[in-house]
């Protein structure tokens, strides 16, 4: 809100909201330099989101055909986009989000600089052994990457450990890390286990992980992170409704899933655990539909339409994963791809021009405002942006449907379009936010008495 204005706070643009009680961030020079892991983190993930797009355009015809799904490239290429994009930007995310939904500060800024460092190298390292077949490479990235996750997970739980403040929306987060620990152990075992074939059948492994990272993981933390940023970023006036059925449904449907797939269970068994998952998407969906409908009128009209797009494209997935448990290997493939490539780029692209800037600088103006994400849009760039990027999904799913490797191809172009789109924006907005605070460094967010904001 504006100095003087008499709007209620209820409808205000809040953005996000900045860890409360950290007072152990200030004066500790250490804990300040922490700042700098989520702008290496979300660097890094915008990296290889380029480099996976230009290698989706390279490689389309490694999602064109069922046989292909399971080839040396379209695994480097689900790798690149799971690993190196959507699970950087997460992990960038989550850095600053889980103290403020905790209300206790991350702690332990050389354990966050051997994760980011260890966590690239082993993420390239998988990449470059998944896309070429030299499966020694992954016998060592494997272990590399647990080492990183493993720093990031200690991290994360020291916070829940040491937390202040308790919300059903914290269930969600809780869930994505017991989950991406399930993902690691399953995957150095599958790493450690291509040269020398010692797990008989590595196919349901392969896709019980894969169940766990995209829907325990990552779209986990997504509905997580959302019921906060669909209410702040479009000033509701209203909160969410089904939270907690949410909840207990995704849940139960993340532990059944993976299970059901590892005991070999008949597809009509794995269909319906599946469903637990899309009956949660569309709990979701309609509580996104509840929030942006009681927005405050001076929210961006891209920002609200990105996030029930965002939503509609959950529940699609969903659906697809849904028949994919009955076998529907080429339903499998659209599912993971539309969440990898739609979901969470849409996701991100209703956040990102407000919010990026704050989560890589942790950027305040100084004098105890608010933090300055961009209360302006960047111009033509953001709709554009979400065309590109609603365009790209629909390409990728009929070109995966119809095996057209020239429309997959298309989408792969469309898809960087988007991701420049975005850059340019969040860019602007960082430039922007530099300027207004009329001070050149990044800093924390202090009161008037000095103090760390709350």
């Amino acid at each position: 809100m504006t100095k003087g204005s008499s709007k209620p706070a209820s409808t205000a643009l809040r953005g996000l909201p900045m860890a409360a009680g950290a007072r152990a961030l200030h004066g500790s020079s250490a804990e300040q330099r922490l700042r700098w892991v989520p702008l290496r983190l979300a660097l890094f993930g915008m990296t290889m989101f380029a480099v996976g797009t230009v290698l989706l355009v390279i490689w389309a015809d490694a999602l064109s055909h069922p046989n292909s799904y399971d080839s040396f490239h379209a695994l480097g290429l689900t790798h690149i986009f799971a690993l190196g994009f959507v699970t950087s930007m997460v992990m960038a995310v989550l850095y600053q989000f889980i103290p403020a939904s905790f209300h206790a500060n991350v702690r332990g800024l050389r354990r966050a600089q051997v994760m980011s460092a260890t966590y690239a190298v082993a993420v390239i390292l998988f990449a470059v052994s998944l896309s070429t077949g030299a499966v020694v490479i992954a016998a060592v990235a494997g272990p590399l990457l647990a080492v990183a996750v493993g720093l990031f997970l200690s991290q994360m739980a020291d916070v829940l450990i040491r937390a202040r403040r308790r919300t059903p929306e914290g269930g969600f987060h809780i869930t994505a890390f017991l989950s991406l620990t399930a993902v690691i152990v399953l995957g150095s075992l599958l790493a450690t286990a291509l040269p020398n074939e010692w797990i008989g059948d590595p196919r349901r492994w392969l896709a019980a992980k894969i169940v766990l990272a995209v829907a325990g993981w990552l779209g986990m933390i997504l509905v997580g992170v959302s019921y906060h940023t669909v209410r702040g970023l479009n000033g509701s006036s209203v909160r969410p409704r089904l939270v907690i059925p949410t909840l207990c449904i995704a849940v139960s449907g993340v532990l059944c899933s993976p299970v059901l797939i590892l005991i070999d269970a008949p597809p009509a068994l794995r269909a319906s655990a599946m469903a637990l998952l899309l009956v949660a998407s569309c709990l979701f969906a309609a509580d996104v539909v509840h929030l942006v409908r009681h927005r405050a009128t001076n929210v961006a009209a891209v920002t609200w339409m990105c996030h029930l797009v965002a939503a509609g494209l959950l529940v699609v997935s969903a659906g697809e994963g849904v028949i994919a448990m009955t076998g529907g290997v080429m339903w499998a493939a659209l599912a993971v791809c539309g969440f990898l490539l739609g979901v969470a780029p849409m996701a991100i692209l209703g956040n990102g021009n407000r919010i990026i800037p704050v989560l890589i600088g942790n950027r305040h103006d100084g004098r105890g405002g608010h933090p300055l994400s961009a209360g302006r849009l960047g111009g033509f760039t953001m709709p554009v942006a979400m065309a590109m990027l609603g365009s790209s999904w629909a390409t990728l799913q009929v070109g995966i449907g119809e095996g057209d490797v020239a429309v997959i191809r298309v989408g792969a172009v469309l898809l960087a379009g988007a991701a420049a789109c975005l850059a340019t924006t969040v860019v602007q907005q960082a430039l922007t936010a530099r300027r207004e605070a009329g001070n050149p460094r990044w800093t924390l967010g202090l009161d008037s008495s000095g103090r760390p904001e709350v």
